[in-house]
């Protein structure tokens, strides 16, 4: 199938496509582990040896292993039993991937809301306006028409942008108003700490 799609297009875009889509798939069934990542890639480094486009063969089986390790990664990470930050991280790590190594923006996107979804979860939603806005940022001003996508509906650009713009600006005033809400209760509670000591050291006084 490689040599076919090599042979017609000069590359492995859908063999790439349908691939990491049965990856994900799998790994997210609790499929795989590091013994299979390891044995996919020597398999296919095997297959690909002797053909005259190992170099372009290689460079993706290399990318499509780093993503089957980033994804079992992820999934250690989402187990119910780990420490939020660490779920946090693992999102943070597979979105970074698939935007800066795979060049996936649908990928990218997907998990950018899966990251936002952990920082809304911890109920920290500066944080959740941040990650928001990197979908924010790779949409224009345009009337061009959208599929659904996500939670989203068939609609325009610039329509989705404008309702992400609320929902971000919504998430910064939640996130203000928890920061209020947590430094004034920081305060009180310095203050009543202040005011028992004032008191014991009065009654010792007397």
């Amino acid at each position: 199938m490689m040599d076919w799609e090599q042979r017609q297009n000069g590359n492995f875009k859908l063999v790439e496509a349908e691939l990491m889509d049965k990856l994900e798939s799998m790994v997210s069934d609790g499929k795989g582990d590091g013994n299979h990542r390891e044995l996919f890639g020597l398999l296919l480094l095997e297959k690909i040896e002797q053909e005259t486009w190992r170099e372009t063969g290689i460079s993706f089986v290399t990318s499509v292993t780093r993503l089957m390790e980033r994804l079992l990664d992820y999934r250690e990470c989402m187990k119910g039993d780990e420490m939020e930050n660490k779920k946090i991280g693992g999102s943070s790590n597979l979105m970074n991937f698939y935007k800066s190594e795979m060049n996936k923006e649908e990928m990218y996107i997907r998990y950018i809301h899966k990251l936002c979804d952990l920082h809304l979860q911890a109920e920290d939603y500066t944080e959740a306006a941040f990650t928001l806005l990197l979908y924010w940022e790779l949409l224009h001003w345009e009337d061009r028409p959208l599929r659904e996508f996500l939670h989203y509906p068939t609609q325009s650009e610039w329509q989705r942008k404008e309702g992400l713009s609320r929902k971000v600006l919504h998430y910064f005033n939640k996130g203000k108003a928890s920061q209020a809400k947590t430094s004034q209760a920081k305060l009180s509670q310095a203050k009543l700490s202040q005011a028992k000591k004032s008191q014991t050291k009065t009654s010792k006084n007397k």
